[in-house]
């Protein structure tokens, strides 16, 4: 299940963010992560109050029911082209089955997963069942003949828990915040990529830009 999350969804927001960011900079477990929560905590509050940034979150839940009633594994690599999120309801959803490509083994990690949560200090049920998450940004750049409405989207914080990886989940994600941005008018979407996640973009249709340039200031 692919969820479109709100305001008040932000204390999970939080805890997949500061995750991510533990991932990504290869912080050490005694790094004080304060600031950069109330900052982030900040960042939600207003961006996703104001519209400018969307967040998606995927939990892994069985369905039987789903399966049982014949819902369809659709598209290449078990991805389905049908939008259930067309409207952009706060609780669109998309079933699991549309972007996982093997059920079977994630629900086998899944189960480990419960089995060690104590160890993993994930007690919570959403915990338990959150696998990944990624989200979206729009601003505006100058008017140009490439893109002449000059609106634009970037896509960060994709991230999978490694339990659950190499079953389609990031593909899911990054898929349905392509639409987002889409039916929003976005007539460029950007991202910066590690190594690991380059050729899953590349498979998306994302090209390498070879003419910018970037200054880092700290």
């Amino acid at each position: 299940m692919i969820r479109i999350e709100k305001v008040t969804d932000i204390e999970r927001l939080l805890q997949m963010r500061m995750e991510v960011l533990r991932c990504v900079f290869s912080l050490p477990d005694d790094y004080d992560m304060t600031q950069l929560l109330e900052e982030n905590r900040k960042f939600y509050q207003e961006s996703l109050a104001d519209g400018t940034h969307i967040s998606l979150q995927a939990y892994y839940v069985p369905t039987p029911k789903a399966q049982a009633d014949g819902a369809e594994v659709g598209g290449k690599n078990g991805y389905s082209d049908n939008d259930p999120t067309a409207d952009l309801a706060d609780d669109a959803v998309v079933d699991p089955d549309v972007f996982i490509d093997d059920a079977e083994y994630v629900e086998k990690e899944m189960e480990e997963k419960e089995s060690n949560s104590e160890q993993e200090g994930e007690n919570s049920s959403n915990s338990k069942k959150l696998c990944g998450c990624a989200d979206l940004c729009f601003y505006k750049e100058m008017p140009s003949p490439d893109n002449p409405t000059g609106e634009c989207a970037y896509i960060m914080n994709v991230y999978v828990r490694p339990k659950f990886r190499s079953v389609g989940i990031a593909k899911g994600l990054v898929r349905e915040l392509v639409k987002i941005a889409q039916r929003k008018g976005a007539g460029k979407i950007y991202l910066e990529s590690t190594k690991m996640a380059r050729e899953l973009y590349k498979s998306l249709g994302f090209c390498d830009m070879e003419d910018m340039l970037r200054l880092p200031l700290q």
